[in-house]
């Protein structure tokens, strides 16, 4: 799913960039929300309002949330069963 094309991350790499430097300097408790208007604001500004375009939209939230579960969730649960033993 992020696996897209170098020229496409250079295009968007330093605007993410400043943006994640921007959403650090707010408070801790308040970075979920700025993060989830973000992403809302993101799609907004797509303009778009049909089914299709809210279908797509919706699946892309659902592979964002997938994938980092799979990269990042997924190994971290994996070294904690190591160190602290499966549930089982």
């Amino acid at each position: 799913m992020p696996y897209i094309k170098q020229e496409y991350r250079e295009v968007v790499e330093e605007p993410l960039s400043d943006l994640f430097d921007k959403v650090m300097c707010t408070p801790t408790q308040d970075r979920p929300g700025v993060i989830t208007y973000c992403i809302y604001k993101l799609f907004m500004d797509m303009n778009t309002n049909h089914f299709v375009a809210f279908a797509i939209l919706l699946g892309i939230l659902d592979s964002v949330g997938k994938e980092f579960y799979r990269q990042v969730v997924a190994p971290y649960e994996d070294e904690k069963i190591q160190q602290n033993g499966d549930v089982k």
